[in-house]
């Protein structure tokens, strides 16, 4: 199955979500929330912002100027 993922910030920088879709017959949908510093990405500055994803334990990480945000919920959907 074709996959289509899509990462945007929420309203207030609160946290970002993940929106996964399969481009398949049954159009299987996920979303994931994924907190983030709202207050550091807020102040004006740049900041460096990475997301891992770790295979054998289907967790997505998420860094914000190298401090690890909380993880959000394991993600079955994402391709093993």
């Amino acid at each position: 199955a074709h996959m289509i993922n899509t990462l945007s910030v929420a309203p207030g920088r609160v946290c970002f979500v993940l929106f996964s879709r399969a481009l398949t017959r049954r159009q299987h949908k996920f979303d994931l929330s994924i907190q983030t510093d709202a207050a550091r990405l807020s102040d004006g500055k740049l900041h460096h912002l990475a997301f891992t994803y770790a295979c054998a334990e289907r967790q997505v990480r998420h860094y914000v100027d190298g401090r690890l945000q909380a993880l959000p919920e394991k993600g079955c959907f994402l391709p093993a």
